[in-house]
């Protein structure tokens, strides 16, 4: 397989890192950017509630967490499957985490115990989502009588509201409280993903895997969402509050015809690869499609459709697959330049990579949604809610 050659990173400090003042400039751009251009609600801002008040809304849907979860564990039906009962094992390790995190909390002072406690449970609320989906499956795929099933799919639906209430005001109290990082905060802040600064809703990864269009089926709705694997355990992420980076390091020459719909020969592009290995070489992201919270059957000819509906920015964007050999050209999926919307097909349970091409440094609003044709009788469409993914590309 041929692919383009990213050039190794220097060992000069070049590369800013994600809490840089170039990136924290182009997150604000992105804030301020994403009504006017994509449509996507701004992160909350700050309605005035002191920091008692909204540590106690945190202190109150930590409880309902807990207090659904434990609804949901007292069911006798719980060991019906193998399957069922790796599910609930992995819901219960990540339970455990969120309720150590709301002891730390509750005894926390006014220092950054205040910060990374919010922190903490957004990220396992975070967590709960796909793991709260795996117990539906695994609920719906086990041989309970329907009636059953039934019970326990409102006990595990109640445990999915109470954590988006956690989720939703752990960020209303980042945004609120910790507006405005000053420097010794950035100086200890970590150079590789992280919240923009100390305690903010914005969430910056610019190394390691993820999957940039995570899309899931759920209630008869599909979502989407960028599923997060840099960490362990993984986490899905909201992409109205989270910046994917470009770095420096991704940048390399066009170096042949066949890259033209990219830019002429010789001409400068940043390229986050298909290949993982070139990726951690040069220590930048690993993005990809993922449709492995969707089971087959669901779909007709179990096709799932990602398209891109929009693109703005300073310059084209496209996604493409690398060529096999010194030939043949690449597989190009998406180009900005050629018309949009345009679409990248798969079949559901799969995980994909391919290259995302950026043409120049600058911020990129990336507009997406899934969709597909149900298989049941009259086989309706089912469309995702349009999510914009967010690229601050560095020069």
């Amino acid at each position: 397989m041929i692919k383009l050659r990213l050039p190794r990173p220097s060992s000069s400090n070049s590369n800013p890192s994600p809490t840089s003042p170039r990136l924290l400039l182009g997150a604000v751009l992105v804030a301020s950017l994403l009504g006017a251009c994509a449509g996507d609600d701004p992160a909350p801002a700050s309605a005035g509630p002191t920091r008692v008040h909204l540590v106690a809304a945190i202190q109150d849907d930590v409880d309902a967490v807990l207090a659904a979860y434990g609804a949901l564990d007292d069911r006798p039906d719980l060991t019906a499957s193998p399957r069922l009962v790796t599910a609930m094992a992995r819901l219960d390790a990540t339970v455990q985490q969120l309720a150590l995190a709301a002891q730390d909390l509750r005894a926390g002072d006014l220092g950054i115990g205040r910060v990374a406690a919010p922190f903490q449970l957004s990220m396992r609320a975070g967590q709960l989502a796909p793991e709260l989906r795996a117990i539906k499956r695994a609920i719906r795929a086990s041989e309970l009588a329907p009636a059953a099933q039934a019970e326990l799919l409102t006990a595990v639906a109640r445990v999915q509201v109470a954590a988006r209430s956690l989720d939703l005001s752990t960020g209303t109290y980042h945004a609120s409280v910790n507006r405005v990082a000053n420097d010794d905060a950035l100086g200890e802040a970590s150079d590789r993903n992280g919240p923009l600064f100390p305690g903010s809703q914005f969430y910056v990864l610019d190394e390691g895997h993820i999957d940039a269009v995570d899309a899931a089926f759920e209630d008869d709705q599909l979502g989407i969402t960028i599923h997060d694997e840099s960490i362990d355990p993984d986490v899905e992420r909201d992409p109205r509050y989270t910046i994917m980076v470009a770095k420096s390091a991704a940048k390399i020459e066009i170096p042949d015809a066949r890259f033209a719909f990219i830019g002429p020969i010789g001409s400068t592009a940043w390229i986050l690869p298909e290949n993982q290995l070139d990726a951690e070489a040069a220590g930048i992201l690993w993005p990809g499609f993922s449709t492995e919270e969707i089971e087959p059957g669901v779909f007709v000819s179990d096709q799932v459709q990602i398209r891109f509906k929009q693109v703005v920015g300073p310059n084209g964007f496209s996604v493409f697959e690398s060529p096999q050999d010194e030939a043949t050209p690449p597989v190009v999926l998406v180009d900005s330049e050629n018309g949009l919307p345009d679409t990248v097909t798969l079949p559901p349970s799969t995980h994909k990579h391919s290259n995302w091409a950026f043409e120049s440094a600058g911020i990129y609003l990336v507009r997406v949604d899934v969709r597909g044709q149900l298989n049941v009788p009259g086989q309706p469409w089912v469309t995702s809610s349009s999510a914009t993914l967010k690229f601050v590309v560095l020069p």
